[in-house]
Parts: structure tokens; C-alpha cells; sequence
């Protein structure tokens, strides 16, 4: 039932009964109404003025009418002018589960109980998940998932509380009093020392060898890896110092979708940016450009190429049977770090006796344990990681050593 804002606040009344009763007035198409509601105690009477009636009072009435499918509709509308078209997509995904909850629900009906159930129905698996388990059951959304989809649908209603159609956010959830938070532990970040980034690159496969290094010793985010082509690399060599040097230029990202990859700029303004390489690590790439990337010479090649499905196959000469070995390089096409991190990555953690949980995203964080280590200044990191990633590095105490 929608509340409509009284003429005055009414004052408890007590009945015959004890019980107390709360009666208001207001006008609605010209027609005066004069509801009540009774309630078992006095306090339970006056938290309905204070609440519900005063709240009342705040609200518009038409802004009250709209769905809550109007409401997401008009959100990702605000936001789309100020975040990526692919931000966009995950916010409209995550809203999926909370427009099939509450289809056809006005929003000025969704109440904070609504939201609690809400969020336990997400907690449970979601409402409209359709991956499923051996047993055929449905899968439970992640931790991280729960939270993404629960903060979508609670920004939506924020935006409900600003137009009036809400007097205050419901899905804004206060902790029981005596209740555990059910939230999952956060992800630590891990910061490898260059021993181990030499071990870790030791056990891959060339050309990921190189890349190991080079994530560890650029700082640069998985999609702009993959968003580097050969004509982002800048080297050069001094005859005088007999060294090479060089830079790289940051300046697009790619990821893969089902029907191919999609460009796009990097995460902020500062994101685009030029990374100087060690004199070490431009010298390595150098020879991997003029010797093992059959398209070194292409300033459109992407510059770490992905692997080509399936593996490749040798005749024993001993048994004469087929040996599974190693895999196919698809030079065509950059490298998908999703792809790469479970099929290589993580299992390249074990060989190298690494059992610490690491992400391929911590070789950033390990790029500026090992630039401030190795003597480079706070504001010249601001430079080559983006200073707004800075706040994501508070402590860098790794003790590496020089690495050649």
C-alpha cells in the first residue's frame, strides 16, 4: 500500500482495548481520505508517524508509481556518460537477478525486509542462474559477485531516495546486533622478489618467459598487455655504452568476447602513459623482435602472441607412439591473460615452488615493490603505474635483488 503525505501528523490515539490507533488525513483527486492503522503499543504507533509518515512527507507521489525496471532503465542511463560502455554491460548484467526478483514491483514498495530476503536469495545462488553443477543444481554466485549485484541494485534505489520516490535507501542494510559480517576474506595483495619473478619466468615456456619479466619489471595491467603491438616498442642502442634502451607506450587495452576482441582506451586518463624499460629488459626484447617473433618486423603484430588450441604431438622413437608436448603460438592474435593464467600461469606457481596464492594482476604490485627497491623515486612510479594506483602500493618492502 503506498502512503501518501498527510495534511498534519497525526497524534496516537489509545482504544478501549489498549491498543493505539493512528488516523490522517490527505487529499488525492480532489477527494479527501482519512486512513488509519492501529498498532499494539504506543511506541509502535509513534515509529509509524516518525517512519513511514514522515517519510511520506518527502516523497513524490508520481516518482513513487515507477517500477523498479524504470528506475535500473534510468540509472544506467546516468552512468553512462561517465564509465566505459563495458562498465555499463556489467552493471545492466549484475541488475539481471534483482530485475527478476522484483518484476513489476513499484519501486516505492520495496521495503528493507525485501532487501534482506533479497540479498539471502543471492547468498543462495542468484535468481536467474543458469550454470549448473554435477548434481545439476544451480551454482552459487561468488562472494564478490553477491556484493557487485546486491551494490548495483542499492545504487539504483539511491537513485529512487534522490527523485523522491523513496524516502531513504532500504537496501542501505545495518549488521544484526550478536551477527557475523558474512563477507569473504579480501585478496591479499602478493609482492615477488626478483629471485622469485627469475624463477617463476625460469619454468615457463619461451616467449612467456620474456613476458614474466616484463610484467614484473613495466607494471602494466593485464588487457594493456594485451593491447601492445610491436610498434608500441621503442629501442634504441647507445655504441657509446654499449647498452640498449627503450620505452613503451601504453595506450590501448583489448579483451577477448565471444566473436573476436574489442579495443579500448586504458582504465583512466592517467593510464595512458609511456613506461620506461630496464636496459636489461629492452636488450631481451630486441632479441626476441629480431630472432624468435616470426613477426618481429610487423608493426601491427601484437607484441606477446596467444596459443593456439590443443597441443602438439612427437613419435617416440623408442615406442613409436604419439607423446603429447608442448602447444602451437598463434602470432595473429595477442595473448588472453584469462586463458593464460589458468592454462600456464598457475601451474608454472607449483613448478616453481611459489605456493603463495598469486594472481597475474600481483606482478604489478611487484613492479613497484621492485622500482622503489631498486632506487627509482616515489613521483617517477606515479609516472609509470598512474598515480591514482599508487593508493593500491601502501607498503613495498620486498628486498630484491638486481636482476640481469
Amino acid at each position: 500500500m503506498t502512503l501518501h503525505a498527510p495534511k498534519k501528523l497525526p497524534t496516537p490515539k489509545q482504544l478501549a482495548d489498549n491498543r493505539w490507533e493512528v488516523r490522517w488525513r490527505y487529499r488525492l483527486a480532489g477527494k479527501e481520505h482519512r486512513p488509519r492503522r492501529v498498532f499494539p503499543t504506543e511506541k509502535e504507533a509513534n515509529a509509524f508517524i516518525l517512519n513511514d509518515l514522515v517519510g511520506a512527507s518527502r516523497t513524490d507521489p508520481a516518482a513513487s508509481k515507477q517500477s523498479f525496471d524504470a528506475y535500473a532503465d534510468r540509472y544506467l542511463e546516468t552512468i553512462a556518460g561517465d564509465v566505459k560502455a563495458r562498465t555499463v554491460e556489467r552493471y545492466r548484467s549484475a541488475l539481471l537477478h534483482a530485475r527478476a526478483y522484483f518484476a513489476g514491483t513499484q519501486v516505492a514498495e520495496i521495503k528493507t525486509s525485501d532487501c534482506r530476503a533479497f540479498r539471502a536469495k543471492l547468498q543462495k545462488g542468484g535468481c536467474i542462474s543458469k550454470r549448473r553443477n554435477e548434481n545439476g543444481d544451480a551454482k552459487q554466485l561468488r562472494g564478490n559477485s553477491v556484493r557487485n549485484v546486491y551494490g548495483t541494485f542499492r545504487s539504483v534505489l539511491e537513485l529512487a531516495a534522490e527523485d523522491g520516490a523513496l524516502p531513504a535507501n532500504p537496501a542501505v542494510l545495518r549488521r544484526t546486533a550478536g551477527r557475523k559480517s558474512n563477507r569473504e576474506t579480501k585478496f591479499k595483495a602478493v609482492f615477488l622478489n626478483a629471485a622469485q619473478v627469475e624463477a617463476l619466468a625460469g619454468v615457463m615456456p619461451e616467449p612467456y618467459g620474456l613476458m614474466i619479466r616484463f610484467l614484473a619489471y613495466t607494471g602494466l595491467r593485464a588487457g594493456e598487455l594485451a593491447g601492445l603491438d610491436v610498434a608500441d616498442v621503442h629501442l634504441t642502442y647507445s655504441p657509446r655504452t654499449q647498452t640498449w634502451r627503450g620505452y613503451v607506450d601504453v595506450h590501448r587495452t583489448r579483451r577477448k568476447v565471444k566473436g573476436g576482441w574489442v579495443e579500448d582506451t586504458p582504465k583512466s586518463e592517467e593510464s595512458t602513459r609511456r613506461v620506461t624499460l630496464p636496459p636489461w629488459l629492452a636488450e631481451d626484447l630486441h632479441l626476441y623482435l629480431t630472432g624468435n617473433h616470426e613477426r618481429g618486423d610487423d608493426p601491427a603484430a601484437p607484441l606477446f602472441p596467444n596459443r593456439k588450441p590443443g597441443a602438439t604431438y612427437t613419435t617416440d622413437p623408442e615406442t613409436g607412439k604419439k607423446v603429447r608436448g608442448g602447444f602451437r603460438l598463434n602470432w595473429a592474435e595477442p595473448i588472453e591473460p584469462g586463458r593464460f593464467y589458468i592454462n600456464l600461469f598457475k601451474p608454472a606457481l607449483v613448478r616453481a615452488g611459489l605456493l603463495v596464492a598469486t594472481r597475474l594482476h600481483d606482478l604489478r604490485h611487484t613492479f613497484a615493490a621492485l622500482f622503489l627497491e631498486l632506487g627509482g623515486d616515489i613521483y617517477r612510479l606515479s609516472q609509470e603505474i598512474g598515480p591514482r594506483q599508487l593508493r593500491d602500493h601502501p607498503q613495498v618492502l620486498c628486498a630484491p635483488d638486481s636482476a640481469g
